[in-house]
């Protein structure tokens, strides 16, 4: 032979112009085994480490290189996240690499609307909506889908234009039709023009429901920012604010019922949910009647955890005749027990009879532990009574007709029965068949020309009764006490300054009711109710064992 190019001349398949192979051989004398081997498998690059390959990112070989798969089934390899197999979720990504986003129920992606969404859905189904603002009223049609914003309701808004309810449950949807991130805004109608709930139980999630009205000319405003009626639903993360009830018309009464959320023979779970600044606006008629500017309960139960009703305000009318009832909360025929919450601020301008400007009672039942009623007030009434009842009564909590409060390590603080107006029960009034128990509870700083803490009425010979015991009742005016005797000094009783952390805010919502440590109210409670530290109760809402909060 004329060359000595040959590597290996005791294997005639080894040779310049072999065909290297994987067989750990140099065959082509090259000087590298193994290399561009002809039967070399193809890898594919895993750069985001999910197991999956990135089609548009190869190498072939015959070990596997580090860093590479032997599959080409990643659609995304800069998110470990996506990749076949992955769980879909509402983010506008094809996470489980199927060739579809969001279970192909995007919006706008695969629909521009989203009730066009809805009626191609089945239940089960989830309807993924993108951040923006969607202009149309939806109805969730008897489906039990889910329809999430998946930004939150910060970025995504469905606004109803002023043309009824935005949002519609009346098919008999049950706790699996969820609505979750959106803000809801823009609806007008007499009932629900926010989020309108008929014979169904749906679920309502991280929602921000504001802005809508009640304009009707009918003359009755029910809910106008969540109505639910014959309905059992969940609310979780929902802010109900600055909505407006203006019932219109010819009619010569106009009555509202619950401007932020009114129930009707209906049940609710509550959880984190604050109702803010909604109003009951001048009505168009010689008598207006409105009752819960904030939350109105009608033959209704709820339990409520956790949240704020606070600057929900009824007015006089505009000069019309005007009575009114919870300024804050109003519980007709119905029972709410209810843990960490805070009633602040309200405002019922009245120019006949009314009261409970922060909670008002009637043949109701409230359950109230760790929670705070402050800075409400009751004002405008002629004075005197009307049937009895005093126009001016219940600053704080209004107790009526055979209704029952039990509070429980509460702070019931600066509320007002309209001053040189004959208001009465600054702190509470009770009245009618009316119960009243506090334990371990603060009333301090209320207002009122008769009963500055507390004043037990008659009417139509029906009386009240109040059963105190280890609460404080301190600075309440001169006459703290009105038809009961002063439990001072028995069963507990204290009258001291109970050193708050700071009440100057000019709002009592931005007030820090926990207690000093030189306290009269530290570890004076109920000896047989702890603190989570294992001690005496302290007085107030942040004592006793749900006083971590």
């Amino acid at each position: 032979m004329d060359n000595f190019r040959d590597c290996d001349d005791t294997n005639a398949n080894v040779h310049p112009s072999a065909t290297e192979s994987c067989n750990g051989i140099d065959d082509d004398c090259d000087g590298t085994i193994d290399d561009n081997a002809a039967d070399a498998a193809t890898w594919y690059a895993d750069d985001d480490g999910d197991g999956y390959g990135d089609p548009a990112s190869t190498a072939d070989a015959c070990d596997q290189p580090s860093g590479f798969v032997d599959n080409a089934q990643d659609c995304d390899d800069a998110d470990a996240s996506v990749h076949p197999g992955a769980d879909e979720a509402c983010n506008g990504i094809d996470d489980d690499c199927d060739g579809e986003a969001d279970w192909g129920l995007g919006v706008p992606g695969s629909y521009a609307a989203i009730q066009d969404a809805i009626d191609a859905a089945a239940d089960g189904d989830t309807i993924c909506v993108a951040a923006g603002t969607y202009a149309e009223n939806i109805d969730f049609s008897g489906k039990d889908v889910v329809v999430e914003g998946y930004d939150g309701a910060a970025s995504t808004t469905i606004d109803g234009a002023g043309s009824g309810p935005v949002v519609t449950f009346a098919g008999g949807e049950s706790p699996s039709a969820v609505l979750r991130g959106f803000t809801i805004t823009g609806g007008d109608a007499a009932h629900g023009a926010g989020i309108y709930v008929y014979a169904s139980d749906p679920s309502l999630e991280d929602l921000v429901v504001e802005g809508n009205t009640c304009t009707t000319s009918s003359g009755q405003c029910m809910g106008a920012g969540i109505y639910a009626e014959n309905a059992n639903l969940a609310l979780a993360d929902v802010v109900v604010q600055s909505n407006e009830a203006a019932p219109t018309g010819s009619s010569s009464t106009a009555s509202t019922y619950g401007v932020g959320i009114c129930l009707s023979s209906s049940y609710a779970t509550l959880e984190d949910v604050d109702v803010l600044d909604n109003a009951h606006a001048p009505a168009s008629a010689s008598y207006v009647f409105t009752v819960g500017a904030g939350v109105a309960l009608l033959y209704s139960d709820a339990e409520w955890r956790g949240g704020t009703v606070a600057g929900n305000l009824m007015n006089d009318g505009g000069g019309a005749t005007t009575s009114g009832y919870g300024g804050g909360m109003y519980l007709y025929q119905s029972s709410l027990e209810g843990e960490h919450l805070v009633v602040a601020d309200h405002e019922a301008d009245l120019n006949y009879y009314g009261g409970g400007a922060g909670i008002a009672l009637s043949y109701a039942d409230l359950e109230l532990s760790n929670a705070i009623i402050a800075g409400n007030t009751v004002r405008g009434g002629p004075g005197g009574t009307t049937s009895g009842i005093p126009s001016n009564a219940g600053g704080g909590l209004l107790v009526f007709f055979s209704s029952s409060a039990a509070l429980e390590n509460c702070d019931i603080v600066d509320n007002t029965a309209a001053p040189s107006s004959d208001g009465q029960g600054g702190g509470a009034y009770v009245s009618s068949s009316g119960d009243l128990t506090l334990v371990n509870t603060n009333v301090v700083g209320n207002e009122a020309d008769d009963g500055g803490a507390i004043a037990i009425g008659s009417h139509m010979g029906w009386g009240g009764s109040l059963d105190a015991s280890y609460s404080d009742f301190y600075d309440n005016g001169s006459d703290p006490f009105k038809g009961v005797s002063s439990p001072v000094g028995s069963d507990g009783n204290i009258a001291d300054d109970p050193l708050y952390a700071d009440t100057s805010a000019a709002d009592a919502v931005n007030w820090d009711l926990t207690l000093d440590a030189a306290s009269p109210c530290v570890d004076a409670g109920d000896p047989s109710i702890t603190d989570p530290d294992g001690s005496t109760s302290d007085i107030g809402a942040y004592g006793g064992p749900g006083g971590s909060w």
